[in-house]
């Protein structure tokens, strides 16, 4: 999702999410520049395999249904690595991921031009490319960020 208010985008994502496959799951939506600490430990628990109780973890919260990270641009590097690591496995998992072992949807969301973001360094290129699949344009963004 690209573009847009934060609400724009949330609502864009509950319609993709109501058309899915998976419409019968919850939707989960995380900001992520407000909650960079619980994406990283939700990805770090899925990617050890940890078992270990979290009071929040939106990838467990949002299995068989659709996890919407709003503000995905806004990581940073260490937590993209992470995400990327975790959209890879999902991806191809011979790379360690246990056969179905998160059955949900990520989305992104952004008010950020990733293309412009990937190409100047701000955000890792393999993420960009794993995330940018079904690219939902709510408005025109200028080059080199939002409005």
């Amino acid at each position: 999702m690209l573009g847009g208010t934060e609400v724009e985008r949330a609502d864009a994502a509950r319609a993709f999410h109501r058309t899915s496959p998976l419409r019968l799951g919850p939707f989960v939506r995380v900001d992520c520049a407000r909650d960079e600490a619980l994406v990283v430990s939700s990805l770090r628990s899925w990617l050890l395999r940890s078992d270990s109780p979290m009071h929040e973890c939106p990838l467990r919260e949002a299995e068989r249904g659709m996890l919407f990270l709003d503000q995905v641009d806004r990581l940073s590097s260490w937590a993209q690595r992470l995400l990327l690591e975790f959209v890879a496995r999902r991806l191809d998992p011979t790379r360690g991921a246990e056969p179905d072992s998160w059955g949900g949807r990520l989305a992104a969301g952004t008010d950020e031009d990733l293309d412009f973001a990937a190409a100047r360094g701000s955000f890792l290129p393999a993420l960009h490319d794993c995330l940018d699949k079904v690219r939902i344009s709510l408005d025109t963004l200028p080059q080199g960020g939002a409005a």
